[in-house]
């Protein structure tokens, strides 16, 4: 990835930088129009962030054209609908929750919204939770339910009581008018358009280290979530972690982004508003030594870097970093919120793996690969079609006997081109496009 970026792409941060601040930016460039602004800002999720600090004027007369002022003005007006609703709607669920005998943990987007300068800034489309029975662990703090000496050999007791858990949730989700997308993996997904609450058991599965985007040492450290996090009262109840693990968890979240199909303009406004409301968290050395654990200590310092130069600096931020922060920001806007399916390709065929580069595992690296030197393309397919076993046990578990698991392929193949033919299509001719350059190991 090159350093590049354009006029547009540098008056998107100016307007970034001034929202943050609280200020109007000054008047775009005249090769750049307000049609380009929307489609980079809507792609990159930061329309409502920036609305409050267009130039005097754009939204009137004379300004952007009015059928475009007001799809601007209704997408910073639905996220502030979404905002007043997510709040709404998680104070009943969590009340059943509570009432189930479950205690629940907001996470992400929940926590970060409120960094915001003024609510509706910060766009959202889903709001995530863990949920669980947890106990106290005998030393002061909390882990989940049944996860103890006593609790029934080889973590038997904890899955019981999962089980559990996962019944009530399912119960108190459509009590409340969602329906159940999807029940498998680490998450369930619920949705009420516009609304969508994402359920988690864990914070990381071993799928996802399978799949590239993850390391063994991260499903180790988020095993128990709760020794992170201080309960408000008396399980069940509502636990939080505390900032300098929420932010450790911010990072670490972004970089699954980042080792995957890759991330936007928003997780770096994010990570701006971390670093200015919390300095002393942020820069302390619990916080380094947990990302040092991590493995992310070097890519936490260049998104910190480029966070804080683009925001404070949006005009001469170029020369207050180095190379690899330039290239960083070309990676960034490469795609948009969440990356690119170009991005995702190229990474799990090992052709660019960035500022993680010296930290490949799992079958998503092309370390990993067992094929031998074959060409990309088809190794590519060979994943795609014959996943890890993580995976299949994860999100496909009736399929993960030996049998099922050769039929598993000619499945996938056929819901794909059910359900999103024009994706298959665009997937095999990128992938052919990147690998038809290279071989495999």
């Amino acid at each position: 990835m090159t350093e590049v970026s354009t006029e547009l792409e540098e008056y998107a941060v100016t307007l970034m930088s001034a929202a943050l601040h609280g200020v109007r930016a000054g008047a775009k460039p005249d090769r750049v129009t307000w049609e380009q602004v929307y489609r980079l800002a809507d792609r990159h999720s930061i329309l409502p962030m920036i609305l409050p600090a267009l130039p005097d004027g754009a939204l009137a007369s004379g300004g952007m054209p009015a059928e475009l002022a007001e799809r601007w003005r209704h997408s910073a007006d639905m996220t502030l609908y979404q905002q007043v609703s997510y709040d709404i709607e998680r104070e009943a669920i969590t009340a059943d929750l509570r009432k189930a005998g479950l205690s629940w943990m907001p996470l992400k987007g929940i926590m970060v919204a409120g960094y915001y300068p003024q609510p509706g800034m910060r766009s959202m489309s889903d709001q995530d939770i863990v949920v669980g029975y947890v106990e106290p662990d005998g030393a002061g703090g909390w882990r989940p339910r049944g996860d103890g000496a006593d609790a029934g050999g080889a973590g038997e007791g904890r899955k019981g009581w999962a089980r559990k858990a996962d019944e009530h949730v399912d119960r108190i989700m459509k009590a409340h008018g969602y329906e159940a997308a999807s029940t498998v993996g680490r998450d369930s997904s619920y949705f009420k358009p516009p609304l969508h609450f994402e359920i988690h058991r864990s914070l990381i599965s071993a799928a996802e280290v399978a799949a590239g985007s993850a390391k063994t040492a991260e499903v180790d450290y988020y095993a128990n979530p709760w020794r992170l996090a201080t309960c408000k009262g008396v399980p069940p109840c509502e636990f939080r972690f505390g900032v300098r693990d929420e932010y450790v968890f911010h990072i670490d979240h972004m970089s699954k982004h980042y080792r995957g199909s890759g991330f936007g303009l928003r997780f770096l406004a994010d990570e701006y508003l971390y670093c200015v409301r919390f300095p002393e968290e942020v820069g302390s050395e619990y916080v380094a030594e947990q990302l040092g654990y991590l493995g992310l200590g070097g890519f936490e310092r260049a998104v910190r870097e480029l966070s804080v130069a683009l925001m404070e600096h949006p005009g001469s931020w170029r020369s207050l970093v180095g190379p690899e922060v330039r290239e960083l920001f070309g990676d960034v806007l490469s795609g948009g919120i969440y990356g690119s399916m170009e991005r995702k390709i190229a990474r799990t065929m090992g052709r660019e793996q960035g500022l993680l580069a010296t930290e490949p595992e799992g079958a998503g690296s092309r370390s990993a690969t067992p094929h031998g030197r074959v060409p990309r393309f088809v190794d590519y397919l060979w994943r795609r079609l014959f996943p890890p076993r993580a995976i299949v046990e994860t999100y496909y578990p009736t399929w993960s006997n030996p049998l099922a698991r050769l039929l598993l392929p000619l499945h996938r193949a056929a819901l794909a081109l059910r359900e999103h033919p024009k994706r298959l299509a665009q997937e095999i001719v990128l992938a052919w496009r990147q690998g038809r350059n290279g071989r495999g190991r």
